[in-house]
């Protein structure tokens, strides 16, 4: 019975590894994908000729609470290009999340990664940084 025990325990082991590796590098996929997803929704606010779906979404509940107001009620309103700033501020400020969750999915990825993987992951950036200073040149 100890022995049976003893070589589930060893695969068990062997196993960890890969499990560690697969979990890591599943991490990682999903850290470059919010990533991705980040920089393209920041271009097109950036660069975009119409405003993304976010910022009409802003716009459209701004005026509805401003027409829904009572009649004595004072309010305050912004010119229409102070408006547009604040919330293409408030959208860059909602990117930071899941810009803050694609760098913990890489670093947690990294981490995970076994030592074998890691130092080959290393060695091929290495490889690929040396190539591109050898185009430089």
């Amino acid at each position: 019975m100890h022995h049976e025990a003893t070589e589930s325990n060893e695969s068990n082991q062997r196993l960890l590894p890969l499990y560690q590796t697969a979990a890591g590098t599943v991490l990682l996929v999903i850290g470059v994908i919010l990533g991705i997803y980040v920089s393209v929704t920041a271009f097109g606010l950036i660069r975009g000729h119409q405003p993304p779906g976010l910022v009409r979404q802003f716009t459209a509940q701004a005026v509805a609470q401003s027409a829904t107001l009572p009649d004595g009620a004072t309010t305050l309103q912004l010119p229409p290009g102070t408006m547009q700033a604040c919330i293409y501020l408030l959208t860059f400020l909602l990117l930071g999340l899941p810009t803050l969750i694609a760098a913990a999915c890489l670093r947690a990825g990294a981490r995970l990664m076994h030592g074998d993987t890691a130092e080959a992951l290393q060695k091929l950036a290495e490889r690929l940084g040396d190539r591109s200073s050898r185009r430089r040149s």
